[in-house]
């Protein structure tokens, strides 16, 4: 280094300094778009874990509306049997 004049050393300092400034820029670039990454990253995930939750509350609602038809067919075919023991009964006496 003391091979260089003061004025070459300058040269240099400035240079490094335009260099470290192109690196800080593309820094925070890159920072910049990690973030936008890891935000897309949040959405999609909070999505999926709604997704999920509707689908589990529509199989709970399928289900539960599977059992109560056929709740409603066996209690609606119970009092059809009674009715027709009843007509049967009616017409012995």
């Amino acid at each position: 280094m003391s091979q260089y004049s003061q004025s070459k050393l300058l040269t240099i300092v400035h240079e490094m300094e335009q260099i470290i400034q192109l690196y800080n820029q593309e820094l925070v670039r890159e920072l910049a778009r990690r973030d936008e990454f890891e935000y897309e990253k949040e959405v999609r995930n909070h999505f999926i874990t709604l997704l999920i939750t509707v689908q589990e509350h529509r199989r709970k609602a399928t289900a539960a509306g599977k059992r109560q038809r056929q709740d409603t067919e066996s209690s609606s075919s119970t009092i059809g049997q009674q009715s027709n023991n009843n007509n049967v009964y009616n017409l012995a006496y």
